[in-house]
């Protein structure tokens, strides 16, 4: 187990749309790609760990429609 908050340097091969995907959130979010990506492991491990946990992840859409997102 790594320490807490201790930066480490990794590389990762991702496909060109997934690239451009981390790009457009960091662009309109006004934050580097890195930290992208950083909170998008964020939210894939709270995720995990709520269905884990036996909860349900759901989205509500604007008509008031709920959908549950079944994580793989």
């Amino acid at each position: 187990m790594t320490e807490k908050g201790k930066v480490i340097k990794t590389t990762v091969n991702l496909p060109a749309d997934a690239v451009e995907a981390i790009r457009s959130i960091a662009e309109s979010r006004g934050i580097t790609m890195t930290e992208a990506i950083r909170q998008a492991i964020v939210m894939e491990k709270f995720l995990f760990d709520a269905e884990k946990a036996g909860g349900k992840v759901l989205i509500e859409e604007r008509d008031k429609q709920v959908k549950q997102i079944v994580l793989r």
